[in-house]
C-alpha cells in the first residue's frame, strides 16, 4: 500500500535516466508482450503494443511513485494503449466469431483471454483497494495515522517506531490499538459500501451489498451483490430492474468462480468469461454436457420460457435443460448478456461502465434474417452492436461505434 503522506524512499525515487528505466522495465518485458497480445486479441500486435506501452511509460516516468509497484503501473498503461488500439481499428476482428463450417472453435482462446483480463482486473482491484485505504488513513488523526503508516506500511519494528517518535513501546502499542479501532469504525461507517466491495468487512449472512458496478440494463443504479461462499453461490441484482423476488441479473453456483477472489468485479469477470466459453461451445456443437450428471443436453433457442426468472422470460436467448435430472438452473442466457459476455463486450463495458440495453431488433441483411443486440453508453455516443443469425442464434459479428 502507498500513502500520499509518505516521503520518498530509495524504492520510491523517480526514474531519472534511460538506463535506470531500462533496468526497471526489463524484468517485465516478456510479461508485458503477453499481456498486450491478449488484451488486443492478436499475438502479432503484442510486441508493438508493448513497445508503445514502454514509450508512454518513459514519457510519464515521473508518475511512478514506487518502483516496487512497476508491474501494476505498466499493466495499467498497457490497458490504455490496447484500448486505443481497439478504438483505432473500429471493427474488432479479433473478437468476431466464425460462421462457416470448419472454422476454428470460437471459444478456443477464452482461457488465455480470461487469464489476461483477470490479471488486469486484479491489478485494478489492488489499486482501488490502496486508494480506499489511503482515503481512510487520511481521515484519521495525525498521531494514529503516523504510527499505522510506520508500523504497517513501512513495516518498521515496534521498537524502532517508538525510538523514531520518541515514545515508549507501550505508548506506540496504545496508539496502534486506538488507530486500528478508528480505522475499523471508518470502514464500517462512511466508507462501509466501499469496504464491503473489497471484502474488508465480514458481510452478514445472505446480506446484499452495494457494488461499484452499474446495471447494464438500465444504467441508472449500482448493482447489489451477495456471496454465499459455503454454498458456492453468487448473485447480482439491480434495485430497479429486479423488482420481482426471483429476478436476478447474475446467479451462479459454480464454486470454482469464487476461489481466490473477494471483489464483486473479479467474480463477475470470471462468470462472464465462463459463460462466454460455455455457450460459445454449446452453439458450435448444438449441445452441452449437464453439469450434474454429464448427460448431453441439446441447446435450445428462442424466447426464454418458464421457469426462467421473470426478468428474462420472453426475451431472445439460449437455454439448456437436462431431461435426466432437470438441472437447467443457471443455464439460460439472453442474447443481450451473450453479447456482453464476449471479450469485445467485456472490453466495451470496461471502457463505458454505465451502459443501458436497448430492445433486440429483428432485421434483415442480404436476405438473411438477423437479431440485432445493442448496448449503448449512458454518458456518450458509444454503442456496441452484435448481430446474431435468426435461425441458429450464432453470433456473426460485433461492431463498436462512436
Amino acid at each position: 500500500m502507498r500513502t500520499a503522506a509518505m516521503p520518498w524512499t530509495d524504492d520510491a525515487s523517480p526514474v531519472a535516466d534511460p538506463a535506470a528505466f531500462e533496468a526497471l522495465a526489463a524484468p517485465h518485458r516478456l510479461r508485458l508482450v503477453r499481456l498486450c497480445a491478449r488484451l488486443a486479441g492478436d499475438p502479432q500486435l503484442g510486441d508493438d503494443l508493448a513497445q508503445e506501452t514502454l514509450l508512454e511509460a518513459w514519457r510519464h516516468r515521473d508518475r511512478l511513485r514506487d518502483r516496487t509497484g512497476a508491474w501494476p503501473w505498466l499493466a495499467a498503461i498497457a490497458a490504455n494503449v490496447c484500448r486505443r488500439q481497439r478504438r483505432r481499428t473500429g471493427w474488432d476482428a479479433a473478437h468476431r466469431l466464425p460462421t462457416r463450417p470448419g472454422d476454428p472453435d470460437p471459444a478456443a482462446d477464452v482461457p488465455a483471454a480470461w487469464d489476461a483480463i483477470e490479471e488486469f482486473e486484479v491489478e485494478l482491484e489492488r489499486g482501488e483497494l490502496a486508494a480506499l485505504l489511503d482515503r481512510a488513513l487520511a481521515l484519521l488523526p495525525e498521531p494514529s495515522r503516523h504510527v499505522l503508516v510506520e508500523r504497517y506500511v513501512r513495516e518498521s519494528p515496534q521498537a524502532e517506531v517508538a525510538a523514531r517518535l520518541g515514545l515508549s513501546e507501550g505508548a506506540v502499542a496504545m496508539r496502534l490499538h486506538r488507530g486500528k479501532l478508528q480505522l475499523r469504525r471508518l470502514l464500517a461507517g462512511d466508507l462501509r459500501d466501499h469496504a464491503a466491495a473489497h471484502a474488508l468487512l465480514p458481510p452478514a449472512v445472505d446480506a446484499w451489498e452495494e457494488t461499484r458496478i452499474w446495471c447494464h440494463r438500465c444504467g441508472r443504479h449500482r448493482l447489489r451483490g451477495r456471496f454465499d461462499r459455503p454454498g458456492g453461490a453468487y448473485a447480482l441484482r439491480c434495485p430497479a430492474c429486479c423488482a420481482a423476488p426471483d429476478a436476478l441479473l447474475v446467479q451462479t453456483r459454480l464454486a470454482a468462480l469464487l476461489r481466490g477472489v473477494s471483489g464483486h468485479k473479479a467474480v463477475l469477470n470470471r462468470f462472464m468469461a465462463w459463460s462466454h466459453d460455455h455457450f460459445a461451445r454449446a452453439v458450435a456443437v448444438g449441445a452441452a454436457p449437464c453439469r450434474r450428471c454429464g448427460t448431453a443436453i441439446p441447446l435450445r433457442h428462442g424466447r426464454l420460457p418458464a421457469p426462467t426468472p421473470a426478468i428474462a422470460r420472453g426475451q431472445f436467448g439460449l437455454w439448456l435443460t437436462c431431461p435426466a435430472c432437470g438441472d437447467g438452473e443457471g443455464d439460460q442466457i439472453t442474447l443481450a448478456s451473450l453479447a456482453l459476455d464476449t471479450p469485445a463486450g467485456r472490453a466495451f463495458w470496461r471502457d463505458h461502465p454505465r451502459l443501458r440495453t436497448l430492445p433486440v431488433a429483428e432485421v434483415e441483411a442480404d436476405g438473411r434474417p438477423l437479431l440485432l443486440v445493442r448496448h449503448e453508453s449512458v454518458a456518450g455516443a458509444a454503442r456496441l452492436d452484435a448481430r446474431f443469425d435468426r435461425e441458429t442464434y450464432r453470433l456473426l459479428d460485433i461492431h463498436v461505434a462512436g
